[in-house]
């Protein structure tokens, strides 16, 4: 499931499934897996990945409590990297690791997605990527203004990109490309956003969407 598992928007990426969720569409493919008897081997590390004579694969594993063992294959997909990995962002910004810790900024695409997620109306979404582009484009739908900001131009999928016009064109979002978000701080409107180019936006929630 890996980052379907976390996202509980609907994956338009999938034909027939278009309104079904990231996780209901990993609950289906596991289910789906399993009807199928492909084996699943969990707790497993590779350690060495060859090429054979005849062009398949052969993949060394080591396998917690297990003897290590070996894997054929004719082919060998590689589908890891679900886990947040700008830490330094949360260091580089002034006070974000204490309004993570309050709850203020969530980390994640999935944890803006979430029916109880409590956002207020106004959320500043950092990130240029599907992520951004798709969890702004849902809380659009709940009702929300959402400003997306990204250091560099944004690169969305076209499909995902023209939705967000259509959210601007109606006053729903916004985007700041080739800012940096330089410093956060609770302040008397909410939460304070200080950007490296001087300007600053008041929203009631931020959403990390960086990193992935």
């Amino acid at each position: 499931g890996g980052m379907q598992r976390q996202s509980p928007y609907p994956d338009f990426s999938q034909l027939g499934r278009r309104r079904t969720t990231g996780q209901q569409n990993a609950e289906a493919f596991t289910q789906h897996v399993e009807s199928e008897k492909i084996e699943i081997v969990r707790g497993a590390t590779p350690r060495q990945a060859r090429r054979r004579p005849d062009g398949t694969f052969a993949l060394d594993i080591a396998v917690a409590g297990e003897a290590p063992r070996t894997i054929h294959a004719f082919a060998l997909v590689i589908a890891t990297g679900t886990d947040f990995r700008s830490a330094d962002w949360l260091d580089a910004v002034a006070n974000a690791r204490a309004l993570v810790e309050a709850g203020r900024i969530l980390i994640g695409p999935g944890a803006a997605g979430e029916p109880d997620a409590d956002l207020g109306a106004r959320v500043l979404v950092v990130g240029g990527g599907d992520n951004a582009f798709d969890v702004t484009h849902h809380l659009v739908g709940t009702g929300r203004h959402v400003t997306i900001a990204s250091r560099a131009a944004t690169h969305a999928q076209p499909v995902l990109a023209e939705r967000i016009r259509a959210d601007i064109a109606q006053g729903r979002a916004a985007i700041r490309s080739g800012v940096s978000v330089k410093a956060v701080a609770e302040g008397p409107a909410g939460i304070a956003v200080r950007f490296d180019d001087g300007s600053a936006l008041d929203v009631d929630r931020i959403v990390l969407c960086l990193g992935y």
